[in-house]
C-alpha cells in the first residue's frame, strides 16, 4: 500500500505535535491515574473495621506457689532485698553493681574540688598506670596552666599524692607511699 507523501513527510508541524505528546501524555496519564488511585482508596477504605490489637501479657511465672513477695520458688525465684525484685540467682546476682570509677576520672573530679575549677576546663591524661599506682599530667586551660600528678589508690579510692610543677621528694614517695620505679622513673625520679 502506498501512503500519500504528505503523510511520510517530516515537516515542522508535526515535530511540534510529536514533541506536545511526547510532553502532554505523561503528564495527562499521571493525573488520570492519580485521580483514579484517590478514588479506589476511598472506596476499599469505606469497607474497613477497626482492628483492636490487645498488648502482650507480661511474662508468666511457671510453677506452684508465690512467697510474700510474690516470688515462685517452684520455678527458682527468689527475692533480692538489694535490687528489691525477684530473681533467679543463676541468671542474676543478687549482689550491689560495683562501677569501678577510673583513674582520669577520679583526679578530674580532685582537681575540680581541690582548685574550684569549671570542670570544662579541666583536661586529665593518664601517662601511666601501675597496680594501684597512677601518673598523668593535667591542664586548667590557658589562663592558669597545668601541671603533672602522682596518685594511688588506697581503700578502693584514688587519691591524688603529688600535683603541680617542679621536683617531688623522691624519698617520701618511695617509702611511704611505696611507689615503683615504673611510675617514678624517668619522669619524676632518676
Amino acid at each position: 500500500m502506498k501512503l500519500p507523501k504528505s503523510w511520510t513527510t517530516v515537516t515542522t508541524l508535526s515535530k511540534i505535535l510529536a514533541l506536545a505528546m511526547f510532553v502532554g501524555l505523561p503528564f495527562i496519564g499521571f493525573y488520570f491515574g492519580y485521580q483514579y488511585g484517590i478514588k479506589s482508596v476511598i472506596i476499599s477504605n469505606s469497607n474497613l473495621k477497626p482492628t483492636i490489637v490487645e498488648e502482650a501479657s507480661t511474662k508468666i511465672l511457671v510453677g506452684g506457689e508465690e512467697d510474700e513477695h510474690g516470688c515462685k520458688a517452684s520455678a527458682g525465684y527468689s527475692w533480692c532485698e538489694i535490687k528489691q525484685k525477684c530473681l533467679r540467682t543463676w541468671e542474676e546476682k543478687c549482689e550491689e553493681e560495683k562501677v569501678e570509677e577510673t583513674v582520669k576520672d577520679a583526679v578530674t573530679k580532685i582537681l575540680i574540688n581541690k582548685y574550684n575549677i569549671d570542670e570544662n576546663k579541666v583536661s586529665v591524661h593518664l601517662n601511666r598506670e601501675v597496680g594501684d599506682f597512677a601518673t598523668g599530667s593535667m591542664g586548667f586551660g590557658e589562663e592558669m596552666g597545668g601541671g603533672g600528678w602522682l596518685a594511688k589508690k588506697v581503700d578502693g579510692k584514688w587519691e591524688i599524692v603529688w600535683d603541680g610543677n617542679g621536683s617531688v621528694d623522691c624519698q617520701k614517695l618511695r617509702t611511704e607511699y611505696n611507689f615503683p620505679d615504673e611510675i617514678l622513673k624517668p619522669s619524676f625520679c632518676d
